[in-house]
């Protein structure tokens, strides 16, 4: 059952170039036009199942924007239809529909009655949304003092604890910390399990191709291509990376010696955009008898690195200090995705590969190596030591989302890794041509 449908759908806005030209063409006698008509969207048409999660992709005005708020009723088409099967809530722009003289409590209600719900409803579900938001005391604050990542905490908070069946998202997980953006994803996978339909816009190649069953690009409000999310995103590189090369031969045209900064021939598509942060933020936790000093990457010429190309190997190295007599030590590493799905973890003792029993003072490096058949695009990694006690393990130090680093890949393929493929063929049965049966 398709519970958002859309047919044939276009928005356009009349500009104008000054603002009495308003005013002279609706006073105008003879019906003169002062205005240049613009088309935000044309012809825009797909369907969405119950229980699917789609993705629209676009650089900065394409009309991501300016979709969800038709979907969400905030605009009305110029042509077109919408068919829209339950209750929707819709988190479109930071604090949109917040006033900032009332208190974040205030907000949650006066939320509730935007979007059609009753206080009695939204009372039911109050301590969901506080639990969820984690704003502390600043729940009673006017939220004109809150920070950004606060505001959308809040938000989507109010947003993901509504009993809907569409959730209309835009760009919303693109704010706060890697520990609520994995709780926002946890969030909108249980809603897809729910048999909840979501939209959501975002610029993240992870969100969409890990989160999305299918996406959309649009382009200068037309819709260039729909399918799988990794064919989708696919196509989106090579368009930014066409406007890109646009760009850089004109400047240089323009420019000319004063545009030397772009002369870069090494670097990639995946250069351009955004770069990882050398620091993830880090959650540590553990006794400490042993304490993991320092963390670094290093490439296949053994140079530090936050961006590794895939099929090249990494090393990761650890140095670890003993702060006490340990006999059973075991140090591991993990890595995921910004939106905490797991991609690879292995720890000294899973490869095999027992400690010696150390002893207070001792002070060493373990080099975890390990080639990187990941797809393109940001991972965060986190590392431990830990002491086994029998059948129990003892936490001597945790340092989760410890950094962040990068894989570029030109590589085209479904998923989170590259598995090395071989691909034969067999004719079991062979049919001749029609020009050699009339040889």
């Amino acid at each position: 059952m398709n519970t958002v449908v859309v047919h044939n759908l276009s928005k356009s806005y009349n500009l104008y170039r000054r603002p009495v030209d308003r005013l002279r063409e609706l006073f105008s006698i003879r019906r003169r036009s002062y205005h240049e008509e613009y088309w935000a969207l044309r012809d825009i048409s797909f369907e969405v199942e119950r229980g699917k999660i789609i993705g629209l992709v676009g650089q900065n005005g394409a009309g991501k924007s300016t979709l969800l708020q038709l979907l969400a009723g905030v605009l009305q088409p110029t042509t077109g239809t919408i068919q829209l099967q339950g209750r929707i809530a819709a988190l479109l722009a930071l604090g949109a529909g917040f006033d900032p003289e009332f208190t974040g409590r205030d907000n949650v209600y006066l939320n509730g009655a935007i979007l059609g719900i009753d206080r009695a409803e939204m009372e039911e579900r109050f301590d969901l949304i506080v639990d969820f938001a984690e704003i502390g005391t600043f729940l009673d604050q006017p939220v004109k003092t809150y920070s950004s990542g606060m505001y959308i905490r809040l938000a989507f908070a109010i947003a993901a604890n509504i009993d809907a069946d569409i959730f209309i998202l835009d760009e919303a997980l693109q704010v706060g910390d890697s520990m609520f953006q994995r709780r926002c994803f946890r969030r909108l996978e249980q809603a897809k399990r729910d048999g909840k339909t979501i939209v959501l816009a975002s610029h993240s190649a992870q969100v969409i191709q890990t989160v999305c069953d299918e996406a959309i690009l649009l382009d200068h409000g037309t819709m260039l291509t729909a399918g799988p999310p990794v064919n989708v995103f696919h196509s989106y590189r090579e368009l930014l990376s066409r406007r890109e090369e646009e760009y850089v031969e004109r400047l240089k045209l323009t420019q000319g010696s004063r545009a030397y900064w772009l002369d870069d021939g090494e670097r990639g598509l995946e250069d351009v955009g955004f770069q990882p942060a050398l620091e993830g933020e880090e959650y540590r936790f553990g006794s400490r008898a042993a304490e993991i000093l320092e963390v670094e990457l290093y490439d296949h010429k053994n140079m530090p690195c936050r961006a590794v190309q895939r099929g090249s190997w990494v090393t990761i190295a650890m140095t670890i200090s003993f702060h006490r007599d340990i006999t059973t030590p075991s140090v591991g590493m993990a890595i995921h995705t910004p939106v905490g799905v797991a991609v690879y973890g292995i720890s000294t003792d899973n490869a095999d590969f027992p400690l010696d029993p150390q002893v207070a003072g001792t002070v060493l490096t373990i080099d975890f190596s390990i080639l990187t058949q990941f797809h393109a695009g940001n991972y965060i990694l986190s590392c431990g030591v830990t002491e086994k006690l029998g059948t129990h393990v003892r936490m001597l130090d945790k340092r989760k989302d410890l950094l962040v680093f990068q894989v570029h890949s030109a590589k085209r393929f479904v998923g989170l890794a590259y598995m090395e493929t071989n691909i034969s063929v067999r004719v079991k049965e062979k049919v001749e041509s029609r020009e050699e049966v009339n040889r």
